[in-house]
């Protein structure tokens, strides 16, 4: 059974990315906790509701919504749960993930904003050692037709790391699409290494697409408005690192949010530095602010 946590402030985008969670494994035995993570008192934090009844209303509200979720004959193969702590929002879903296993952690997101309950959630979205979903506001659940990996061949990654995308991507009966970016100034494309790729999904058999862009952000942006796309996957190599401006100051980059649903499959680095006769010579783009030929670093 897979153990997903998904963060919930009781807005639309939560709503929406639990909707697009339970989609996403409903031929897939599952059990969702609701986590609610809230600043403390001391932070500063003005609540919805007075503090001193603010635990009483969280709990109502999750009462109201599993019942809700029990509810649904679509919810089967699905068990619910949740949970209410305050504290900053990176180091309580740390020690949740720590103490829990979590197989995937699921929030929703705005371009606009990163507002969590007046918490930015930045540095989740950058730090967090997870498998992680990241789902637009916007998006509605959905039947997931078209996966895309967007993938640099210069770069090492495990096959384990693919393991779970192969499963999932066999279990929706959907199509994969390779999609890889080619920036200036790369100029040695490893086609062999598109090969090894294509082996690992047999029986899958993905369509292999390059794209020219400037950088890896814009040819993913620039794929997926010309193209229906109902999962985006990435492995992220290594976590983001500060933009540093032409001013010479530097700023943390907004994190890579694409216009649909987008897996992140987690990758420490640890493994590529072993040299195991299975790897897969190739590294995918995210979660790197403009820089060439990667969007992880």
């Amino acid at each position: 059974m897979k153990k997903i946590l998904v963060l919930t402030d009781f807005s639309e985008a939560s709503h929406n990315a639990l909707a697009v969670a339970r989609s996403l494994f409903s031929e897939i035995d599952a059990d969702f906790n609701l986590l609610c993570v809230h600043p403390q008192r001391s932070q500063g934090f003005t609540p919805l509701f007075n503090f001193g009844t603010a635990r009483v209303d969280y709990d109502d509200l999750f009462q109201n919504l599993l019942m809700e979720l029990q509810g649904q004959a679509s919810t089967e193969r699905h068990t619910f749960r949740s949970s209410v702590c305050p504290g900053q929002l990176l180091q309580t879903v740390e020690r949740a993930v720590l103490l829990e296993g979590y197989d995937l952690v699921v929030i929703g997101a705005r371009k606009d904003s990163f507002e969590w309950f007046g918490q930015r959630a930045t540095n989740l979205i950058d730090q967090l050692k997870s498998n992680l979903l990241i789902v637009p506001v916007n998006m509605s659940s959905r039947r997931v037709h078209e996966v895309v990996l967007a993938t640099d061949l210069a770069n090492p990654v495990d096959t384990e790391q693919l393991s779970s995308l192969k499963e999932l991507i066999t279990i929706k009966g959907a199509s994969l699409v390779l999609l890889n970016i080619d920036t200036p100034p790369k100029s040695v494309m490893h086609y062999e290494k598109e090969t090894l790729i294509q082996q690992y999904f047999t029986p899958i058999q993905p369509a292999i697409v390059h794209l020219q862009a400037l950088d890896a952000r814009q040819g993913i942006d620039a794929y997926l408005a010309a193209h229906s796309v109902d999962l985006l996957v990435t492995i992220p190599y290594h976590r983001w690192r500060t933009d540093r401006l032409a001013s010479g100051r530097k700023k943390h980059a907004q994190p890579f949010i694409a216009s649909v649903p987008m897996l992140t499959l987690y990758d420490d680095g640890s493994k590529a530095q072993s040299k195991s006769a299975d790897r897969l010579a190739t590294r995918t783009y995210v979660r790197q602010p403009y820089k060439p030929l990667i969007l992880a670093g």
